[in-house]
């Protein structure tokens, strides 16, 4: 484990800190499951200032009554989704935003609480809608791999609050709400550098 408070320098200049929310039952794989929130923090890599954000309220296509059980899960209301875009429209704003805001010039990796963001989740909706997956969406950075090497955990780190407790921070927000996964995630990435962890792609699409 790496000596506390000597931060090493990163092979990135921003990590993209992205978390999704999407339609849910209890109890039930809903099909096609379609992201309802989409939120990134752009997170300075030699500073970890929150540099800039994306977010989108989605309006589902297939199922665009939420259950109850994912208005209580994620606090998120029909009237927000209603308000939202289209899928497609989130797609093209999240790609002007990366070339913008960004910059596709800069050494950036996208950074998820577990796989499923883009390996399964963006990948499959992209599909389900006839669209192209962006490349740089192909590559991640997973924080719960990270951690668990940091802290010499081997198995599956299932809850936040595992990564949480390990590092001394307190939880903040609403879980289950993009915006302030994001925010909780980005105060992991920050605690682990501060602490001279070195971050890595972890994982990629087929």
């Amino acid at each position: 484990m790496p000596d506390d408070h000597k931060m090493q320098e990163q092979f990135f200049d921003y990590f993209l800190v992205l978390d999704f929310e999407a339609t849910c039952e209890e109890n039930k794989q809903m099909d096609p499951q379609e992201i309802i929130e989409w939120s990134v923090f752009k997170v300075n890599a030699k500073t970890y200032t929150v540099d800039g954000t994306f977010h989108e309220f989605i309006k589902p296509r297939h199922n665009p009554e939420l259950t109850q059980f994912c208005k209580t899960l994620t606090t998120i209301t029909q009237e927000m989704v209603n308000a939202g875009v289209s899928f497609p429209t989130a797609l093209q704003n999240f790609e002007t935003w990366m070339e913008n805001d960004v910059g596709l010039d800069k050494r950036f990796v996208i950074v998820t609480c577990g796989d499923w963001d883009l390996k399964t989740m963006l990948p499959k909706q992209c599909r389900n809608e006839k669209m192209q997956l962006p490349e740089y969406c192909k590559s991640w950075l997973n924080i719960k791999k990270a951690y668990g090497e940091f802290a010499g955990i081997t198995g599956f780190i299932k809850e936040n609050s595992v990564m949480m407790s390990g590092l001394g921070l307190t939880h903040e927000g609403i879980e289950h709400r993009a915006t302030d996964d994001c925010m909780n995630i980005s105060n992991i990435l920050r605690t682990l550098a501060e602490r001279g962890y070195v971050f890595a792609v972890t994982g990629k699409a087929k």
